[in-house]
């Protein structure tokens, strides 16, 4: 106050102490530029800092350490420490693309919701995982997640889904207009498979996009034989195509025309281990009705239900059958 407004009026003051909301008094001898000084050096070392952590990410998964002294030492630089290995978490917002282009975001918007995803997952991570490395890389924010103990293969995996869900809740409450999912990938403690991890996590995400999942939380362990399906896929999508012709194809096609559920049978089927009472229930319907369906679908398919190797074809064209249907 004094060179542009003599007086900070009383009534702002008063809703100031009301809200809780600081008001700051800066004398005139002190310049503005000495204030923000300190504020711009913070910023421009912080995105030094996840530039550089980005590059060693990068680094990681090429494979460009060929001494793991050199690995362990650049990672502490960075504040982390992976003397004890590390599980890889993605994180990927939503169908982020699509909505850049419906709610017009410029570029400025573009890098807003980038870094306020860096900093809610950042958050999330620095909670209980302090030697953790977190980098921003492309639209997704990666974390290299280190245990502070020996810990088993499926434990932390299973402290690192805990952790997916709390970063979903954090990235609610700050991106209300996003959802995210997060792939994870198997913890290392080798270091030379460190880079292993990163390829799981992206592979688990991958699959999990291609599924047309949102807001998921999945494991390369979780994706079980789509990730067979999509290196098929990905080296010779003709295969794929044979494999659903030969599979469930005419199911597809039966229901179409029929109006029929063979095909949602046929998933409830597998999904209650094959249990013809747990689907009936689920499908609200008499099991003798599950029945009739599944010997509807050996008369169309020519494949028994009761025959190991023709169930895994079928449960086979059914992830074929997704797969292509989000092509």
């Amino acid at each position: 106050p004094g060179r542009f407004v003599k007086e900070v009026d009383a009534r702002i003051i008063k809703a100031a102490d009301e809200l809780n909301f600081p008001l700051i008094r800066v004398p005139p001898k002190i310049r503005w530029t000495e204030i923000v000084r300190e504020i711009y050096d913070l910023i421009i070392r912080t995105e030094a800092e996840i530039r550089l952590r980005g590059d060693f990410v990068d680094d990681l998964v090429t494979g460009q350490f060929k001494y793991e002294d050199a690995l362990l030492k650049r990672a502490s630089f960075l504040g982390a420490d992976l003397s004890k290995g590390c599980l890889a978490m993605i994180v990927d917002l939503d169908k982020f693309e699509d909505a850049i282009i419906e709610k017009k975001l410029s570029e400025q918007e573009i890098q807003r919701v980038k870094r306020e995803l860096f900093n809610a997952v950042d958050s999330a991570v620095r909670g209980g995982y302090k030697t953790s490395l977190v980098s921003l890389k492309s639209d997704n924010v990666i974390v290299l997640l280190t245990p502070d103990r020996v810990v088993d293969e499926f434990e932390f995996l299973r402290e690192a889904k805990v952790l997916a869900q709390e970063v979903q809740t954090v990235c609610r409450s700050r991106l209300p207009d996003f959802t995210i999912s997060v792939g994870l990938g198997r913890y290392y403690s080798d270091l030379k498979r460190l880079d292993k991890t990163f390829h799981e996590a992206q592979t688990a995400l991958g699959i999990s996009r291609r599924l047309g999942e949102t807001q998921a939380i999945v494991s390369f362990e979780d994706v079980g034989t789509y990730k067979l399906l999509l290196r098929v896929m990905e080296e010779d999508p003709e295969e794929l195509e044979i494999l659903y012709k030969e599979s469930v194809a005419r199911l597809v096609a039966y229901d179409l025309e029929h109006r029929s559920d063979l095909v949602k049978t046929l998933e409830t089927y597998f999904k209650n281990n094959q249990n013809l009472n747990q689907t009936a229930e689920e499908l609200f319907t008499h099991r003798h009705t599950v029945r009739y369906r599944l010997e509807r679908i050996v008369s169309l398919t020519g494949l028994d239900v009761k025959k190991t190797e023709d169930l895994e074809k079928l449960n086979l064209g059914l992830k074929a059958m997704r797969l292509l249907s989000q092509l």
